[in-house]
């Protein structure tokens, strides 16, 4: 039988240190619903518990990838020699 194992689910704390970026930014994504979190509170709760499942961090991050624009460099004098 071939079970699909459950993604982990990952704190706002967690993605915020992976990402290098600061809780507050996370807890903005998420409210913007940029990134897709879970509210696990109690029912009642008023603070929000989010968690993040690893394939959401994954689709966020591959829509958020871009590629380096190629700089081209200008080409430079020949040098001379001054006599």
């Amino acid at each position: 039988m071939d079970e699909k194992r459950p993604n982990r689910l990952l704190t706002v704390t967690d993605v915020a240190e992976r990402l290098r970026v600061g809780v507050p930014t996370v807890r903005s994504w998420i409210h913007w619903k940029e990134l897709d979190a879970i509210d696990v509170a109690p029912s009642g709760c008023k603070r929000k518990f989010f968690r993040i499942t690893e394939e959401a961090l994954a689709e966020f991050e591959a829509r958020r990838r871009t590629k380096a624009p190629v700089v081209q460099r200008p080409q430079l004098p020949p040098f001379r020699k001054i006599v």
